[in-house]
């Protein structure tokens, strides 16, 4: 909100750390239900985002914590919260 302006994102990320968890499941809840975005992984300085794109396809979103509205990759999924699918790679020892 509006108090929260101008406060760093280390000083926002160390306040998190006291808000009631059911509030934190209400947000995610949502963050899903207004924007079609899922929290799948975060930390101090990014977080993974699934979320319906444009184009009505899922997507998965890295973002850099420190500028959110910045999406650093986005890559399309079978569906949200998938299991990212690997290829197989070969060895890298020979």
């Amino acid at each position: 909100g509006a108090e929260m302006e101008g406060t760093l994102f280390d000083e926002a990320f160390e306040l998190l750390k006291m808000i009631d968890q059911d509030l934190l499941h209400e947000f995610e809840k949502d963050l899903w239900e207004l924007d079609k975005r899922k929290i799948i992984f975060g930390s101090k300085r990014v977080s993974v985002m699934d979320c319906i794109a444009d184009d009505g396809q899922p997507a998965r979103l890295l973002l850099h914590n420190a500028e959110p509205q910045m999406v650093q990759t986005a890559i399309p999924i079978g569906e949200i919260g998938a299991s990212p699918a690997f290829p197989e790679m070969a060895s890298l020892r020979g």
